[in-house]
């Protein structure tokens, strides 16, 4: 006859087993969601494999807000269902200035520094987002120095072929000089908020 600390070893093993598949199951979708995302393609499995470990599963109901313009941000969002419409108030008009879908990430500034919203976020349908948060960045430099130093570096292109768009487009609307002026203005204005 089994004793009751042998009765209740056997129903922690199987507990274990149950509870390690529904966990490494998440980890290998929420694996697979990275990939998709284009922020992250080309990364390592290994690296994406940590990223996933980092990364938290949140549902939000149509109309639902994720956030609110110039909250503080704290970390991006990559849609795996549904969409989220991004939106900005200016003098009390309120504007739609994007609409994010499935692999589509958006607010990676808040993961690569402490900066305000810029817009609100909301979702349009029933939607489920995985989200990144600089805590976990933080975590991971000091666990994973290199997969964090790859997630960083994609972060930074992804962030630096989106500006590299803005200019361009602003060079087509006001010429390349004044792209310039406005540029060298904005880094004398960091360099000065950066000493203070």
């Amino acid at each position: 006859m089994a004793t009751a600390h042998t009765l209740w070893t056997r129903l922690r093993r199987i507990s274990d087993r149950i509870f390690r598949r529904t966990k490494d199951t998440e980890a290998r979708a929420n694996v697979e969601a990275l990939k998709q995302a284009r922020v992250f393609q080309g990364l390592p499995s290994g690296v994406l494999r940590d990223l996933a470990d980092a990364v938290y599963v949140r549902e939000y109901r149509r109309d639902e807000v994720l956030y609110y313009e110039g909250d503080p941000g704290l970390g991006m969002y990559i849609v795996q269902r549904g969409r989220i419409r991004l939106v900005c108030e200016n003098d009390g008009d309120v504007s739609e200035v994007a609409l994010v879908g499935p692999h589509e990430c958006f607010g990676i500034r808040a993961v690569l520094g402490d900066f305000r919203r810029l817009e609100s976020a909301q979702a349009v349908s029933d939607t489920q987002v995985l989200g990144f948060f600089s805590p976990a960045l933080k975590v991971m430099v000091n666990q994973s120095p290199k997969s964090a130093a790859l997630i960083t570096a994609a972060l930074a292109r992804h962030m630096a072929a989106h500006q590299m768009q803005l200019v361009d487009v602003l060079a087509e609307q006001e010429g390349k000089e004044e792209v310039h002026r406005l540029l060298r203005h904005v880094a004398e204005i960091s360099e000065s908020e950066m000493q203070a």
